[in-house]
This record gives structure tokens, C-alpha cells and sequence, in this order.
């Protein structure tokens, strides 16, 4: 547990954005929990919905239609986004490790880092 202003906070990270990740997103605007900040750590501003890649790659839909806006999810729902490329975990000091940004620290962590297609600029 961190403290901020003299009051608890929990730091709920979620680590990426798939399906468990991005949905827990969308429930934080409808019902947030008190006393605590979710965070995103992700290495992208934009996740792929892969539920709709075989639509996409028939032609149905536009490859945008896949895409997820973290930003504008995040903005929406009142999370933190960081954009940052995690190399490790310290369990012991429960923070993430990363390349580019100081660790940071979580109560709770959520790993969902969904999938990135390759390949579909080519065929899409």
C-alpha cells in the first residue's frame, strides 16, 4: 500500500492491454474501486483486438475497427497510461523493471499482454 496526501492508495497495475486487461479498463469507469489507482503499462497506444483478425483479414471490417485507443480508453475511464517497455520483475519490492522509466510500483498486478498480429499490413 503507498501513501498519497495522507490517505491509502493501492496501486493496481495492469500490465498490457488484452482481453482480461482492457475489459478490467472499461469496469474501472462503471464501478472504481476507492482508494486506489489503476495503472496500464503498456508498449503500445493502440491494442488489437484479435477476436476481430479473421473478419479483418476477410475483408469485413477495417483494420482500424480492431484496434483499441488505450488513450482515449484510459482518459475515459480515469487510468493512468504509461507507455514503457518492461524488462523484469521485482517480486520482493513488488515493482516492475523497466527500460526506459523508473520501476514501477504495484500492490496488485495484473499480466495481460495480449497479442500483437504480425503480418496483417501486408494482407489487410
Amino acid at each position: 500500500m503507498r501513501r498519497e496526501q495522507g490517505l491509502p492508495q493501492h496501486e493496481i497495475v495492469l500490465l498490457g492491454a488484452g482481453h482480461t486487461n482492457a475489459h478490467i479498463v472499461r469496469m474501472w469507469r462503471m464501478a472504481p474501486i476507492p482508494n486506489a489507482r489503476l495503472t496500464v503499462v503498456s508498449n503500445f497506444y493502440l491494442a488489437t483486438y484479435s477476436g476481430m483478425l479473421p473478419g479483418t483479414l476477410a475483408g469485413l471490417y477495417p483494420r482500424e475497427r480492431m484496434q483499441i485507443d488505450l488513450v482515449r480508453l484510459c482518459a475515459a475511464s480515469g487510468v493512468r497510461l504509461l507507455k514503457a517497455s518492461v524488462v523484469g520483475l521485482d517480486r520482493e519490492r513488488q515493482e516492475l523493471l523497466c527500460e526506459d522509466r523508473p520501476p514501477i510500483p504495484f500492490d496488485v498486478l495484473s499480466i495481460g499482454i495480449g497479442s500483437v498480429p504480425r503480418g496483417l499490413a501486408e494482407v489487410a
